[in-house]
């Protein structure tokens, strides 16, 4: 048996991708510019949001359930 070896393809630079729209970008970036970050700003707040939201309702439900007995 051979063992074969993968050869790393040379053109690859070390890099990430973009939190928002997932274009490669340079180590140490998180965003491939201003308008990236500033909309996965703009959609981690309304997740918050939504999320607090959800629990608010579920709260409501709980405390009518346990009211109207």
């Amino acid at each position: 048996m051979s063992t074969k070896r993968i050869k790393k393809p040379e053109g690859l630079v070390k890099h990430t991708h973009c939190k928002n729209c997932g274009v490669a970008v340079p180590v140490g970036n998180e965003y491939c510019g201003y308008e990236c970050e500033v909309d996965y700003n703009k959609f981690k707040r309304r997740q918050q949001y939504q999320l607090l939201a959800i629990i608010a309702a579920l709260i409501v439900v709980v405390l009518f359930v346990f009211l109207t007995r």
